[in-house]
């Protein structure tokens, strides 16, 4: 399971949430943080149809999504973990 969290240092919500889903995420799955703000990430940040901050995805390990929550609403993913 892949946890791709798309964020940025100057958003405050971005940071409380970073910090939530740390815990929660398991060291044995693999945490990819994205600044969503950097030019260098914006392809990525186009391929996942990312506009908002935060954005978490979840994908399992064949790269399907299995899960996708915009905001800070991380407790719909806590299920997966």
């Amino acid at each position: 399971m892949i946890v791709l969290f798309f964020g940025s240092d100057d958003c405050s919500k971005c940071e409380k949430t970073y910090k939530s889903l740390r815990k929660i995420v398991k060291e044995s799955k693999q945490f990819i943080y994205v600044d969503a703000i950097h030019d260098w990430n914006q392809d990525l940040c186009d391929y996942w149809d990312v506009d908002e901050l935060p954005h978490i995805i979840v994908l399992d390990n064949d790269m399907e999504v299995i899960c996708q929550v915009i905001g800070s609403g991380i407790s719909i993913i806590k299920k997966y973990f």
